[in-house]
């Protein structure tokens, strides 16, 4: 009987394989070195996202480019460009190499027609390369974070575009988003606007003078970065007016260390068809008193208490709940119980949690999804459990859910429970990281609970 070996597995196993490894920091690289086999499979995902940065200089570039010009079938693999540096101009900004940096750079849209998502960052645009982002019909994700856009584009080359995502990210140094960019919020295709919210003032005044823009628009993602923010006036009359020019926007998110000063609510006739809200737990009050939400998370970056006023804010039915950094308290699953009695989907993230009875089953006949993840549990285990396994913790609140959660809740299929104890910095790329806890996540398949994944 003949044994064979990982490498001989068919390609396409692999390719799952290495799909469901892509989030995991240079795990795909790794497999790619191990023979030559795993580097042919691998190839394609590791050109799928390209960075080209214009201090690392042209030379860098134009090798990238030649690999390509040797090798037309890569070029289909690129789904993802970012460029960034390259040709900053603008007031007491001097160009640099603004003719080669052009031809560089048409030459890469050129090159990769099937990009999914481009990013551009202090990058200056030619009509050249306008010309093909409008003309893409593979793009769908748009982002400047910011960029600089030539007076002389014709914005008639995005009449065919179909980007259904745009991100317009402020700048540190104070660099301003071009009108251009604002036009693209007019473009029938899109879905989802991600916009900073010291860029709310420039895009309301925008709208307002220009006709009203397309009914397509979905999601509204309305983000900040770095520390806490205090929303003036302002800027909260301009998101109302960008709302009030979306009438169909189903989700809204705003920062969760966004602070409305004066306190303001949103006039009734602004956002009527809002299905969905995420923001901190005091806007839950200020948006939603007259929104029928569907989906409500509460995010918040310092533990805070879950109260009955949160859920009973507006006219809500509640089918999916998440909280986000709220420190859980003996009555906070009475009034979820109470209040969303139709619950389906509920996500918690706690700062702080006290041991649960294994009794105290969540009385929630729709739901089908849980998920309890906190920093810190007593010992390290969710649940106060009488007959406990000599197995350890695992077993113990497997066991619970097979017993005593199963027969009360006939709709669930997923539970996860999650207790860190410590985290690590792994790096601006990587992230934070669990170095040290509990994690439990099954899946009910026709009747038993099947381990899906522990650590």
């Amino acid at each position: 009987m003949s044994q064979n070996s990982l490498p001989d597995l068919p390609v396409e196993v692999w390719r799952d394989i290495i799909l469901y490894l892509q989030n995991v920091p240079k795990a795909v690289p790794t497999i790619s070195l191990v023979c030559r086999h795993l580097r042919q499979v691998c190839r394609p995902f590791l050109f799928e996202r390209i960075v080209l940065d214009g201090f690392s200089g042209l030379g860098r570039a134009f090798s990238l480019f030649l690999f390509f010009d040797n090798n037309p079938e890569a070029r289909g693999w690129v789904k993802e460009l970012r460029l960034s540096n390259w040709s900053i101009v603008g007031p007491g900004m001097p160009a640099r190499g603004l003719d080669a940096s052009a031809v560089a750079m048409e030459k890469a849209f050129k090159m990769f027609h099937n990009l999914r998502a481009l990013e551009l960052f202090k990058t200056f645009v030619t009509p050249g390369m306008w010309a093909h982002i409008g003309g893409s019909t593979h793009l769908r994700r748009l982002s400047f974070q910011p960029a600089y856009v030539s007076p002389d584009v014709e914005d008639e080359c995005f009449e065919q575009s179909r980007i259904q995502e745009l991100k317009l990210n402020n700048a540190d140094n104070g660099s301003s988003i071009p009108d251009q960019a604002f036009m693209l919020m007019y473009l029938e295709s899109l879905k989802t606007i991600r916009i900073d919210v010291w860029l709310l003032t420039g895009a309301g005044h925008f709208l307002e003078e220009e006709e009203s823009p397309n009914d397509n628009l979905e999601v509204l993602d309305i983000f900040a970065e770095g520390t806490s923010l205090r929303m003036e006036n302002e800027y909260f009359g301009a998101m109302g007016e960008i709302l009030a020019q979306y009438p169909d926007i189903t989700h809204l998110s705003t920062p969760d260390t966004m602070d409305i000063r004066p306190v303001q609510t949103l006039a009734e006739d602004i956002a009527t068809n809002l299905t969905s809200f995420q923001g901190r737990p005091s806007n839950v009050r200020l948006f939603c008193k007259h929104l029928a939400l569907e989906s409500l998370t509460i995010s918040a970056v310092a533990a805070f208490p879950l109260k009955e006023e949160y859920l009973t804010a507006g006219p809500f039915q509640i089918r999916s709940l998440s909280l986000h950094g709220v420190g859980w308290e003996e009555r906070t699953m009475g009034l979820i119980e109470q209040h969303c009695p139709q619950l389906e989907e509920l996500k918690v993230y706690a700062f702080t949690m006290p041991k649960m009875n294994e009794t105290d089953t969540p009385n929630l006949p729709n739901l089908k999804s849980i998920a309890l993840m906190c920093r810190h549990t007593p010992d390290g285990s969710w649940f106060e459990i009488k007959a406990s396994s000599p197995a350890g913790w695992r077993d113990n609140e497997r066991q619970m859910i097979e017993q005593k959660w199963v027969p009360k809740l006939p709709q669930l299929i997923h539970a996860r429970f999650n207790s860190v104890f410590s985290w690590k910095h792994f790096g601006p790329v990587d992230g934070w990281g669990c170095v040290e806890g509990r994690d439990l996540d099954v899946t009910l398949v026709r009747g038993e609970f099947k381990r899906r994944r522990q650590t």
